[in-house]
């Protein structure tokens, strides 16, 4: 095995330069040298390393004396062996090394005294916030080398405070970008109301769903904001909060455009009377399953149970058929000013797709029926049956060539079955209101999960 073997076995961590501790040393370049331990922590003979470079020489005390080692630790930069270590995480472009078995070692030791230290759950050195600080970290101290962590991290005050300004700045760039969406398209908005254990503060949560231009489903968590305790949850209320949430974007306008799924609260329902609202699904198989096992409520909830029920037969097929039509004619007299449709291709043109471009199969053949009617040709055209078959993706694929029927599916697929969002909202909120975080503002628990839920959406 020679030098520069070695050195990549030290590199890639599966050897390491630990001190000489022979008893015949004299030499003080030793300070600066060791020698090299394999994997089973045996000394690889005939060689020594520098401790700051990691730079590999051929040695035998009884045939070489120290004269190449103590020129070379002369020359060699005296920049400590700790922040040597952090160098090799540096690369020219953007690759990370991989940590030194050594390095990943001490490392785990250092977690485990943060645990144990600061009485922190196991799973907190995992997340994608710790990686990114973690990542941040290392990368000031391979810029910086060395440095004082405590002078770098922030102290909690300014983290807390940070957070109230950071949401603030997140919520205005939203502004025009939902302004921006429902123009284009509708979207939904889930409802729920919590109460925490603590403190007993109530909390109602707006979360909005739409559909980009990109054709993703986006899920955001609006607010989770306190309720008023002076405030009785009657409908008279609940709707001034769900008008004041979407103010806080600008897109309360919306208000009466957006479709709403809730559970069947009786107050929400009469708070949402005068829009579009639907039934939770799962609160909705909850009922099912409740009827199922306690048959002499059934005819409490056999509206329910009706809401439930797929298309049974041909006529209730096509008076989905006429329904579509109906709202692809509402979308295309709703079309702006004679000016604005310039900038569209006429509609009988768009429409008049052949049967072979619409189908999966390629031919360049123009034969074949053509269709006046957008939603005859989305009825005639085959789609894959795939078990992993993506709609959006398809809608992605194929929205040029309904573009109408597109626009309807935006706005259909936005909505989601349940309010298993909120719900999912309120589960982190267990997460942020503690015993020992019991004293939280509202508001700052607010921020947190706004944050949670849209920092993924602004990386």
């Amino acid at each position: 095995m020679d030098s520069e073997e070695l050195k990549k076995k030290i590199a890639r961590g599966d050897y390491k330069v630990v001190d000489n501790t022979s008893s015949k040393l004299k030499s003080s370049v030793w300070e600066k040298f060791g020698v090299i331990s394999d994997e089973e922590s045996n000394i690889v003979k005939g060689f020594a390393a520098c401790k700051t470079c990691l730079k590999v020489f051929v040695f035998d005390s009884r045939k070489y004396g120290t004269s190449s080692l103590r020129k070379h630790a002369d020359t060699c930069s005296n920049i400590p062996s700790t922040s040597c270590s952090i160098e090799q995480y540096l690369s020219k472009g953007t690759e990370l090394k991989v940590p030194r078995r050594d390095d990943k070692d001490t490392i785990t030791r250092l977690s485990l005294n943060f645990v144990c230290n600061d009485i922190r759950p196991f799973d907190a050195l995992h997340g994608e916030g710790f990686f990114a600080l973690a990542q941040g970290l290392i990368d000031v101290g391979a810029r910086a080398g060395r440095v004082d962590v405590k002078q770098l991290l922030p102290d909690p005050t300014t983290v807390s405070r940070g957070v109230n300004k950071y949401a603030e700045e997140i919520r205005q760039k939203l502004i025009p970008e939902l302004k921006m969406q429902l123009e284009g398209s509708n979207g939904a908005v889930a409802l729920d109301m919590w109460t925490d254990d603590y403190r007993k503060t109530g909390y109602l949560c707006v979360t909005l769903h739409y559909i980009n231009n990109k054709w993703e489903l986006i899920e955001r968590v609006l607010c989770t904001s306190e309720w008023d305790s002076s405030l009785r949850k009657t409908a008279d209320n609940i709707k001034p909060a769900i008008i004041s949430a979407l103010r806080k974007f600008g897109i309360d306008e919306f208000y009466s455009k957006l479709v709403y799924v809730t559970d069947r609260g009786a107050n929400i329902v009469a708070a949402l009377r005068t829009v579009t609202r639907l039934s939770c699904a799962a609160h909705i198989f909850n009922t099912v399953l409740y009827t199922t096992f306690k048959p002499s409520q059934e005819d409490m909830y056999g509206e329910e149970l009706k809401s439930m029920k797929l298309l049974a037969d041909s006529s209730e097929v096509a008076s989905v058929h006429s329904e579509m039509r109906r709202l692809v004619k509402d979308l295309k007299d709703k079309r702006g000013s004679p000016e604005e449709q310039c900038h569209h291709p006429p509609p009988e043109k768009r429409v008049r797709v052949s049967a072979d471009t619409l189908s999966d199969v390629e031919d360049s053949s123009d034969e074949g029926p053509q269709y006046q009617d957008e939603v005859a040709a989305y009825i005639d055209h085959k789609s894959p049956k795939d078990d992993h078959f993506d709609i959006l993706s398809w809608w992605q694929d194929h929205a040029h060539l309904f573009p109408n029927i597109a626009q309807i599916a935006r706005s259909i697929l936005a909505i989601p079955a349940s309010s298993a969002a909120s719900e999912r909202d309120f589960s982190c909120a267990g997460y942020v209101i503690q015993e020992r975080r019991s004293q939280l503002k509202p508001s700052t628990v607010d921020d947190v999960l706004f944050l949670h839920s849209n920092l993924k959406h602004h990386k």
